[in-house]
């Protein structure tokens, strides 16, 4: 057992001090650390985003640089420079339209209009007129007019029109329906 005189010694030990100092002196030193190292990664991510700026800047400047070398003669300030700019861009992108038909989509669909006894042998679109011409055999009349009937309910195919048919004989003993069919394409 202890013993203590009030007025000389302290009330506390001083390991327990001791111990409770050296707490608090490791938490504050953990802190310290975490501050530091968080520092240095907002630091070093303040640096790369500078990086990103500028590079994007140098970019923004060479985009800007091959606008004016291949708009030309185009004032982009002037309403009337701004409405050849959008006439060029609404050109190109319609031969960018025009060359990414869908050749599997419209046979898709063509696949489908058709019945069972039909045999599509040619498809032949026509971009400036916008119409497609199938020819195929068929077993009979009926059959033709079921494929005219689903053409029209296809995506790419509308307004179809039956030309003409005309019976043929197929190896010298199957008789079978030829037929030509226009419509309009949307394409």
């Amino acid at each position: 057992m202890y013993g203590f005189n009030l007025s000389t010694y302290s009330y506390t030990r001083s390991t327990v001090k001791g111990v409770i100092y050296s707490f608090l002196f490791f938490i504050i030193v953990g802190f310290s650390i975490y501050n530091y190292s968080d520092y240095g990664a907002v630091k070093l991510g303040i640096h790369n985003s500078r990086v990103e700026i500028n590079k994007l800047n140098k970019q923004i400047t060479s985009l800007k640089k091959d606008m004016k070398e291949k708009v030309g003669d185009i004032d982009l300030n002037d309403e009337k420079g701004i409405k050849k700019l959008s006439a060029k861009i609404d050109f190109l992108n319609a031969v960018i339209y025009e060359n990414n038909f869908s050749w599997s989509e419209l046979f898709y669909s063509l696949e489908k209009a058709s019945p069972r006894n039909v045999s599509i042998h040619s498809v032949k679109p026509s971009y400036e007129s916008r119409k497609i011409k199938i020819a195929g055999l068929a077993k009979k009349s009926k059959d033709v007019a079921t494929l005219v009937d689903n053409l029209e309910k296809t995506s790419f195919i509308k307004k179809s029109f039956l030309l003409g048919e005309s019976e043929e004989i197929i190896e010298k003993r199957y008789r079978a329906l030829s037929f030509n069919i226009e419509a309009e394409g949307d394409f």
